[in-house]
């Protein structure tokens, strides 16, 4: 299951939108979409992605990518983050978009791939590309260190319930 932030209700008396934080805050993965921000192509002189921000321009390495990624996104849950911007507009005047994905130690490199640091992907292959990597991604997710104990656990406290209430 995925959240939408936008789509979760608001509660204009609280604040820090803490119940839509509680339910993004259990996606496994989190899909980051940047609708003020472009992202123009690799410069390859430098191999880094431009971010333009209004009028004025920065250039974000990968590292400084994965830095903001950890001070902005902070979670114990959240493994996966695919950042996705709007790119220019392609011949046939369709836009097209950059995605970005940065992941916790302990998940294994899923399919489709992104190249580092990021990849333009045109909207119509964009949802069927997204679906796949979401997908992918969370199974990867399952097999991480971190979350292999929190199943076992859960799976063992589940059978043994079972178990008790029915057997015994």
């Amino acid at each position: 299951m995925y959240h939408v932030a936008t789509e979760l209700p608001f509660n204009k008396d609280d604040p820090q939108q803490l119940d839509k934080k509680r339910h993004l805050g259990n996606d496994i993965v989190m899909i980051i979409y940047l609708d003020c921000t472009q992202m123009t192509p690799i410069d390859t002189t430098t191999q880094t992605p431009t971010i333009n921000t209004s009028s004025t321009s920065t250039t974000m390495t990968t590292s400084q990518f994965e830095q903001y990624i950890a001070e902005t996104v902070v979670t114990q849950f959240n493994h996966i983050l695919i950042v996705v911007a709007p790119a220019e507009y392609d011949e046939n005047g369709k836009p097209t978009y950059y995605v970005q994905c940065a992941f916790k130690e302990g998940i294994q490199p899923f399919i489709p791939v992104v190249p580092s640091p990021m990849c333009r992907i045109k909207s119509e292959k964009l949802r069927q590309f997204m679906m796949c990597k979401l997908i992918n991604g969370e199974l990867s997710a399952y097999s991480a260190p971190s979350f292999k104990d929190k199943f076992q656990k859960t799976r063992q406290a589940i059978l043994t319930s079972l178990y008790n209430d029915r057997i015994m």
